[in-house]
């Protein structure tokens, strides 16, 4: 139980590092007011991306080879938004899309699979939690038990 607890931890601090560079872009590309009327836009919003698609990688690969993260459907659920927000992201600067209402839904789901996996972490967490009070109890429980034992002669 330790392992699991640690590993999902790893992993889940890689999807948080490409969440941010994917938000980012997002944010360049929609919202900002500074890049509002500049192509730049389009490029450093397809740079943030490729430098969460990094992270992306390395969370993916770090999920493949362990075992114990199998069976996560909110993992397994970003990888697949993110893939999405990425093509979609891809798809706007290719075409230098000014609407982008679209996108910004697409954007919407994404950050909702985030928040699963905080949900996912902190469920997780507090179930670490349990168990590690849950095992002190028994040790104590048994150190008496056999304190009895022992005494009794």
């Amino acid at each position: 139980m330790n392992e699991g607890i640690f590993v999902l931890q790893n992993i889940v601090e890689r999807i948080r590092n490409s969440f941010h560079g994917a938000d980012s872009a997002v944010d360049i590309l929609v919202n900002s007011k500074e890049f509002a009327n500049d192509d730049n836009k389009y490029a450093i919003a397809v740079s943030l991306m490729n430098n969460s698609a990094i992270y992306i990688s390395f969370a993916q690969n770090f999920y493949q080879q362990n075992e114990i993260l199998s069976g996560f459907a909110e993992i397994e659920n970003y990888f697949r938004t993110f893939f999405d927000l990425q093509f979609e992201l891809m798809e706007a600067v290719k075409n230098k899309e000014d609407n982008l209402s679209w996108f910004v839904s697409r954007h919407s789901i994404f950050v909702q699979a985030k928040k699963e996996i905080e949900s996912l972490i902190n469920r997780e967490n507090e179930n670490y939690k349990l168990i590690r009070e849950q095992h002190k109890k028994n040790a104590e429980d048994f150190k008496q038990n056999a304190h009895k034992l022992f005494t009794k002669r």
